[in-house]
């Protein structure tokens, strides 16, 4: 009996992993003001956040802005809010060469 029930839940698990990777979200809005842009993107069904979709979506925001990347979802409308900062050359220079900290004793000598 413990073994049937395994198989059941099993197989009623599969069908929501395979929608999961499905699911291509689509642009629907691009703004840019004030040195940040917002993009949204809208999807069907349920979107699994993994590093391969983080990363695309990183790569895509990339286009728009040279900045910090914030990326958050809204479940009840089902969209992606991706926000990337615009910043001035003279700022990535600044940030470029700031030193680093260490914050071991390793990495001391």
């Amino acid at each position: 009996m413990k073994h049937r029930m395994s198989v059941v839940v099993g197989l009623a698990l599969v069908p929501a992993s395979l929608a999961w990777a499905d699911v291509q979200p689509v642009l629907t809005e691009q703004r840019c003001s004030e040195g940040q842009c917002r993009l949204v993107w809208q999807y069907e069904g349920q979107w699994q956040a993994s590093g391969q979709s983080l990363l695309s979506l990183y790569q895509e925001a990339e286009r728009y802005g040279n900045g910090a990347v914030q990326i958050r979802e809204d479940l009840a409308s089902r969209t992606l809010i991706v926000t990337v900062d615009q910043l001035h050359p003279t700022q990535v220079q600044q940030r470029s060469s700031a030193p680093v900290s260490c914050a071991t004793r390793s990495c001391e000598h």
